[in-house]
């Protein structure tokens, strides 16, 4: 079995974990595969890992192993969503939703060995920046894609359309557009509910609405959403899963739908989303 690592060397003790799972695929005889920007830092390893560029790596592995948190794991996993390779994530950060193997529990590697696995598929977005004078640019969201202000004083207007007919219009600080998967995160803390990952969808949530029956919304995940940036609102950007967002221009219009792939994800516990949930959110 072939295996490539993904660590994310800014999370602390990311190079601790990463050197004990390595030891534990070399007892399993894994064929363990690394970007060449590592082998300084693995010198003991060299001789039991194949080390080269990440991107040529990707499609001659038969799984993916992130270290980091669940920021790390959604970009490897768009990062390599054209291979379509399922990823298991090692989790060394905060919360681990996605990234669900803690360190402790390495032992567990050995079901991959064994087939003793699944791979559950989560939807993604894709959203489109179309911008006056033809203009576009598209992104893949795992989590969720957010439009908000740059600035504390002032409300922003909103038209947001589904299939061409007009839903609302909105006055608020933003607008979170999440998939099931994000429902865990930013949507979350706006009031949101959280959608079990099997119920295709996207949920639109407003942050800080200026509104007394503003309420969040599902749409059926084969719905194609439209929001519109009206010239008299403040300046705004778009940011999808966390990453350097974009500034938006009046008159810009982002259009939200279903991506064609899906991420493809490994559960070695046999743990169900609700078991999960109960972990991660118990207390908070």
């Amino acid at each position: 079995m072939r295996i490539l690592l993904y660590p994310n060397l800014e999370k602390k003790n990311c190079v601790a974990v990463l050197k004990d799972a390595l030891c534990v695929l070399h007892t399993l005889k894994v064929n363990v595969m690394l970007d060449a920007s590592l082998c300084p830092l693995l010198q003991e390893f060299r001789e039991k890992a194949v080390f080269g560029d990440f991107d040529t790596l990707a499609p001659e592995a038969d799984c993916i192993l992130t270290i980091g948190g669940d920021g790390t794991l959604i970009h490897c996993a768009k990062r390599v969503l054209h291979t379509q390779k399922p990823l298991l994530g090692l989790n060394v950060g905060k919360l681990g939703f996605l990234a669900l193997l803690d360190p402790d529990e390495l032992s567990l590697l050995r079901c991959l060995t064994q087939g003793a696995y699944a791979v559950e598929e989560r939807m993604l977005l894709q959203v489109t920046l179309d911008r006056k004078g033809g203009c576009a640019r598209r992104f893949s969201a795992l989590n969720d894609a957010v439009v908000g202000k740059n600035a504390p004083t002032g409300i922003a207007g909103f038209r947001l359309t589904c299939g061409g007919a007009i839903v609302s219009d909105l006055r608020a600080d933003g607008m979170i557009f999440s998939t099931p998967t994000g429902s865990t995160a930013y949507s979350l803390s706006t009031g949101g509910p959280i959608v079990d990952p099997r119920v295709e969808s996207i949920l639109v949530s407003q942050i800080c609405p200026h509104s007394l029956s503003a309420r969040p919304m599902l749409f059926d995940a084969r719905r194609t959403l439209e929001l519109s940036i009206p010239d008299t609102t403040p300046r705004m950007s778009l940011s999808v899963d966390g990453e350097e967002p974009v500034m938006l221009e009046p008159g810009d219009r982002i259009v939200i739908q279903r991506a064609k792939e899906a991420a493809r994800f490994i559960c070695l516990h046999g743990k169900d989303f609700y078991d999960v949930l109960n972990k991660k959110l118990k207390g908070r």
